[in-house]
């Protein structure tokens, strides 16, 4: 074949390529149809009220997801069938990602419910006696905010350099009361509360057992690192829809929701 054909074939397979890719571009930045996963109860339900209607209105059609574990929403994320997911904090973001070779991002902090110390059987967290049963989340990232809660009360001490992905029992460095650590799937706490003294809840399974943030006789004080984040593949962080839903989380419309239906949660500085 003649050189000159050759060339002609490369580039009419190189415009090929490239129109192929501008049509992908295109066909991405006018999406439409957004795919949203968040834990079950309150997180799907900040979505609901704050955030759906607002891209609504901007004239996305917008489908809620809802999971119930700490896995599978990242994986579902990675795979392409959720196009953003909310459910974590961004330690737990970044070290999932790279320990499962995922590449996401953050596009915004969110609210969270904090994780609460409930108790059907004492008052305070002061009643708790020796050899008092505590059930907690058994997944290391919320196991490592349970234990850090209870320090927080004088109850035990962890090592000052635990890896906040990675904690275990082993952690714990003194435990002068012989508390009895339950640890439990997430979502199955709120039920441990009739076996146990104390149940340490994460704030969206405890408000959508019924549970209400009133009701701990501890709640945590949030720090800025374990607020939510709604998370995006990496390559979608610049797409417009992707900025569009990091703007729902910033508007006075948003706000005035978490004013009115979300009282008691933590929130990043701009929704203060």
């Amino acid at each position: 074949m003649p050189s000159s054909i050759l060339r002609r074939t490369a580039l009419a397979a190189l415009a090929t390529i490239a129109l192929a890719g501008s049509a992908a571009f295109a066909q991405s930045a006018s999406k439409k149809e957004l795919v949203i996963g968040a834990t079950a109860g309150s997180n799907v339900d900040v979505l609901k009220l704050g955030i759906q209607p607002q891209l609504e209105k901007k004239g996305y059609k917008v489908k809620l997801v809802e999971f119930n574990d700490y896995v599978q929403p990242n994986l579902a994320l990675a795979q392409g069938s959720l196009d953003i997911n909310y459910f974590q904090h961004i330690i737990y973001l970044k070290k999932f990602a790279q320990d499962q070779k995922l590449d996401l991002a953050e596009i915004v902090q969110g609210p969270i419910a904090p994780l609460g110390v409930y108790s059907s059987k004492r008052k305070t967290i002061a009643e708790l006696k020796e050899g008092d049963r505590v059930s907690l989340p058994n997944d290391p990232s919320n196991l490592a905010r349970a234990l850090v809660l209870l320090q927080s009360q004088g109850l035990l001490t962890v090592r000052a350099d635990i890896d906040p992905l990675r904690v275990t029992e082993k952690d714990i460095t003194a435990n002068p009361k012989k508390i009895k650590l339950v640890p439990l799937e997430a979502a199955q706490l709120p039920r441990s509360l009739g076996d146990v003294e104390y149940a340490i809840v994460n704030g969206n399974f405890a408000i959508s057992s019924g549970l209400k943030l009133t009701e701990a006789v501890v709640l945590e004080k949030t720090p800025d690192h374990y607020l939510l984040v709604a998370a995006v593949k990496s390559a979608d962080k610049a797409q417009p829809w992707a900025k569009d839903v990091a703007e729902a989380f910033k508007t006075p419309e948003f706000k005035a929701v978490l004013d009115k239906h979300f009282a008691g949660y933590a929130r990043p500085s701009f929704l203060q």
